[in-house]
């Protein structure tokens, strides 16, 4: 499945040990990420969200696509056309793409709160 090879890379591409990664998300050891990883089991639907929440990735790619093969460049990432986007968010994107992974979980931080407060 390829929701355990995609925790293995986000995890590594973080520089985290599988105990770093079970602390973020509340649990007591690593074993429980060991067995996601290793395809024993899967994470909960809630804790699906917050991986791709803590990781920055779209849930559905999380779930479904080989994040690695991505990076790498060897699959293209879907977005919807240009055209049928707003400017404004079409240049959030541009923006975007020059910002390395801690600048880009930053900004989607803080575009969340600005969501969740409305301001």
């Amino acid at each position: 499945m390829s929701i355990a090879k995609n925790v293995r890379y986000l995890r590594k591409k973080q520089g985290w040990g599988q105990d770093t990664l079970a602390e973020k998300l509340g649990y007591k050891s690593y074993t429980t990420i060991q067995k996601w990883e290793s395809g024993v089991s899967e994470p909960p639907l809630k804790v699906v969200h917050a991986l791709a929440d803590l990781f920055c990735v779209d849930i559905n790619d999380l779930a479904n696509s080989d994040l690695e093969s991505v990076k790498n460049g060897s699959e293209t990432k879907k977005q919807p056309p240009r055209g049928e986007l707003s400017e404004v968010k079409q240049s959030l994107i541009q923006f975007s793409e020059g910002l390395t992974d801690e600048q880009a979980a930053l900004a989607l931080r803080v575009l969340k709160s600005i969501v969740e407060t409305g301001e």
